[in-house]
This record gives C-alpha cells, sequence and structure tokens, in this order.
C-alpha cells in the first residue's frame, strides 16, 4: 500500500537539461562541419570558374551595374534578419517586409535606371552612326559629282590629244615616206682584194717584194718563198689560187699544199683555201723550180674567190735572179696565159 500511495518521483531535471545540450552542440558541430565543407568547395568552384570568367565579367559594364543595382536588396534582407531579433514578434514581420521592400524597391529604380542608360546609350550611337552615314553618302555624292566632272574634263583632253596624235602621226608617216624616198640602194659590199708578194718581212699590201735575187741550191734549182695577203676591207671567202712558171722552167717541188689538176698545163699548180681575213697575211709557201741558165725568170699569181671583183684576177708577175743584184724585167711572154 504503501508502495501504491508512494509519491511519483520526479525525473531528474539536471540529467534532463544535459541531454539535450550534448544533442544540440553535436548537431551544431555536424552543422558547422558541412557548412565549412560546403564553403570549400564553393571556393573552389568559384577560383575555377574565375580563371576563365572573370577577367571577361569586370570589365564588362551591364554586369556590374545590374550588380550594384541587386547590393540594395541583399543588404535590405540583412539588416531585416539581423537588427530585429530583439523586436517583438508582431514587429518583426512588418520590420522585415518594410525593409525588403525598401531594398527591392531601390534596386528597382537602380535598375531601371541602368535600362533606360543603355537605351539611351543606345539611341545616342544609332543617332551618330546615321548622322556619319548621312554625312558618308553627302561626302561621297560630293566626291562622285567632281570625279564625274573630271572625267568629263579627261574626255575632252583625251578627244584633244587624240586628234593631235592623229595629226602627229600623219605627219610623221609623210616625212618618213618621203625621207624613205630619198634613200637610196645601200651601196655593195667592197670586192675582197689579194696581192701576192715573194716572201719579205718587210713586204705589205701597198709595197710587195716582186723582184729578189735567190741563190740557186747545189743542184741549181731555184727555191722560191711566196705568200699572199687580203689587201681589202671584206673577207675573203672560197678562194682559189694558181702559180704559173714560164714555158722553159719547171717544178721541182709543187708549192706547199698545191696539186697538179688534170688537163692542165705542166707548168700550172692550183690549191683552195678556205677565207682570209682583212689586212691579214697567209702563211709563207715554198717550191723549188728549175729554171734554164739565164740571168733571170718569172713566175706568175693568179687568184679567184666568191666575193673578189673578177671571176679570175689579173695576174700578178714575180722577177727572180740569181744574180747578186736585182734586175728589173718585164713579163715573160713565155708565161701562158
Amino acid at each position: 500500500m504503501d508502495d501504491e500511495h508512494s509519491p511519483e518521483v520526479l525525473p531528474d531535471h539536471k540529467n534532463q537539461s544535459e541531454i539535450p545540450k550534448a544533442d544540440k552542440g553535436h548537431r551544431r558541430l555536424v552543422r558547422r562541419i558541412l557548412v565549412g565543407a560546403i564553403f570549400i568547395l564553393m571556393v573552389r568552384v568559384v577560383v575555377h570558374f574565375s580563371r576563365r570568367w572573370f577577367p571577361t565579367i569586370w570589365d564588362d559594364l551591364h554586369f556590374v551595374n545590374f550588380i550594384v543595382a541587386a547590393i540594395p536588396t541583399v543588404l535590405s534582407i540583412l539588416f531585416a534578419f539581423v537588427i530585429d531579433k530583439d523586436l517583438e514578434s508582431h514587429m518583426r514581420i512588418r520590420w522585415r517586409i518594410s525593409i525588403v521592400g525598401v531594398g527591392m524597391l531601390y534596386s528597382l529604380f537602380l535598375w531601371h535606371q541602368q535600362d533606360l542608360t543603355d537605351r539611351e546609350n543606345a539611341k545616342q550611337t544609332a543617332s551618330a552612326i546615321g548622322t556619319a552615314v548621312t554625312q558618308a553618302n553627302a561626302h561621297s555624292d560630293k566626291k562622285l559629282g567632281e570625279v564625274q566632272k573630271q572625267v568629263i574634263g579627261l574626255g575632252s583632253s583625251l578627244s584633244q590629244t587624240q586628234q593631235s596624235l592623229q595629226s602627229q602621226i600623219g605627219k610623221t608617216e609623210t616625212d618618213l615616206n618621203t625621207s624613205i624616198g630619198k634613200v637610196g640602194k645601200p651601196e655593195p659590199p667592197v670586192p675582197a682584194k689579194l696581192v701576192f708578194s715573194l716572201w719579205d718581212i718587210a713586204a705589205s699590201a701597198d709595197h710587195p717584194v716582186l723582184l729578189k735575187a735567190v741563190h740557186p741550191d747545189k743542184d741549181g734549182n731555184f727555191p722560191i718563198e711566196f705568200s699572199f695577203i687580203n689587201a681589202s676591207e671584206s673577207t675573203a671567202d672560197q678562194i682559189d689560187v694558181w702559180v704559173d712558171l714560164c714555158n722553159s722552167c719547171s717544178f721541182v717541188k709543187d708549192p706547199d699544199g698545191f696539186e697538179h689538176p688534170t688537163g692542165i698545163d705542166d707548168h700550172v699548180r692550183h690549191r683552195s683555201f678556205g677565207s682570209l681575213n682583212p689586212d691579214v697575211v697567209f702563211q709563207k709557201i715554198t717550191m723549188i723550180v728549175k729554171a734554164p741558165v739565164s740571168s733571170s725568170f718569172q713566175v706568175g699569181f693568179r687568184y679567184t674567190c666568191k666575193n673578189c671583183a673578177r671571176k679570175i684576177g689579173d695576174r700578178q708577175i714575180a722577177t727572180i735572179t740569181e744574180e747578186l743584184g736585182p734586175t728589173a724585167g718585164g713579163p715573160d711572154p713565155t708565161i701562158p696565159k
């Protein structure tokens, strides 16, 4: 009975208050850990994306203006929930609504102000572009008119120039025809001319050696040396040379390179040469001649070439003597012609 009517034992308030406090501390610790982890994660995300976006948005005027316009709203929320902790419940709601309303209204006006500024700037830009285009068109039209005037003037000048050129060309053509009519046929080239001479260092085209004393060899024959020179201003081409002896003479040794063609006289030798330039002396040619015992005998030289004056040039006579002094002698009538 005593147990049934014994007073109810109240719980230990000290133990009951300690349990909730420990539970609250544990929850607060978990919340702080979560908030810290989220903060660290957000910092890493912001740092990662800010490397790419921050340089771009930091210089964006619109972005900065709208962020500034949103700052009053954020501040009003902070003021509404931080300062009102000491107010009563019925005043706390009014305070919050008033602060947030004022901040949002201020942000709305700032936003509208920024929008009006953008519109005005766009309007001014469009007006400036339109004015610039109008002025550019006017300037282009003015310059085009000036160019058209210059083109018209240039066309007139070209027409005058064309008439002047036609007149000058006609005059020049007339003068040219007159000059051509006055010009005669070109003079023919100077014929080639060969001069023969007995071999002597002092011999020349103007002073050939045609009289010379020659000592006979041991057999009584006469070694004779001769050459020829191109005495003209033209190159002698396709040269033919003949050497003639007197009827009482004979060749013991033919001249160098010469031959006795079939069908011609035994006292004649022939040789063909290529060409000989002006003022050039041909190399020394040697022959041995057997002559009768007399004071002198004669040797004749003839030639022809492609561009010589005659088909066969006049015979040039050289006199050979065995005397010590030269003896003048005329042409020997016994040399065959």
